[in-house]
């Protein structure tokens, strides 16, 4: 018995499936999937909305500009303003001999200064028997002050100093002279805490924030591989 001739179409004679023959295709995987299958494309994450780190960067912010800028700007004005103040009214100062006159304003304050000498008292005569005793600027042995006076011309007398001594005088209160410097100091104090506290905040929002957004990553990526 002869072989059959190659070549013939059809399948007969043919043991095995010809090219494009249903073996053939049964053979060859389906477009689109590959033998041991269970790969099925990258895996996408899920997307959902992280916490906003704003509100904390904000606040650090904030903190940092009151902090560094507000607050020395505020110190600044602060004491041009007092300063300000304190050289109209030395311009409006006296030098006047002990037991010699001075005149106080409608604010009703006036302070003397006995430097270089010193003084036990001061104290101020209106119509040569109304007196009121000066107090002693604390600190200073030589500056006296008094405030609630009424408007006019009064006597100074300091007790323990020459009668031909020399007092400098000025219509305001030896307080009014300290109080710029230190109103300046509170206000920028007050403004420079506040601003610590607001950056302390901002950065505890912030590192709270920081740590949900890493939880919420982890969670989604463990939920993607599952």
């Amino acid at each position: 018995m002869s072989n059959p001739p190659s070549g013939v179409p059809g399948d007969q004679g043919t043991p095995w499936p010809q090219y494009g023959q249903d073996g053939a295709n049964d053979a060859m995987p389906a477009q689109g999937t590959y033998p041991g299958g269970g790969y099925s494309g990258p895996t996408v994450m899920p997307t959902m909305k992280l916490p906003s780190r704003a509100p904390g960067i904000i606040m650090i912010v904030v903190g940092l500009l009151m902090m560094l800028i507000v607050a020395p700007i505020i110190f600044c004005v602060l004491m041009f303003q007092g300063v300000s103040g304190a050289t109209e009214n030395m311009a409006n100062g006296t030098v006047v001999r002990n037991y010699g006159t001075v005149e106080v304003g409608s604010n009703g304050s006036y302070t003397v200064s006995v430097a270089p000498g010193t003084a036990s008292g001061c104290m101020l005569v209106k119509d040569g028997n109304k007196a009121w005793d000066m107090e002693r600027l604390e600190g200073s042995s030589q500056i006296y002050y008094r405030d609630g006076l009424m408007e006019g011309t009064y006597t100074i007398e300091c007790e323990g100093l020459d009668s031909d001594a020399t007092i400098t005088g000025l219509p305001m209160s030896a307080e009014d002279l300290t109080s710029s410097t230190t109103t300046a100091f509170i206000w920028s104090s007050v403004v420079g805490v506040s601003g610590t506290f607001i950056m302390i905040v901002g950065i505890v929002l912030l590192v709270n924030v920081n740590g949900k957004r890493r939880r919420i990553t982890q969670e989604a990526m463990l939920s993607a591989v599952r």
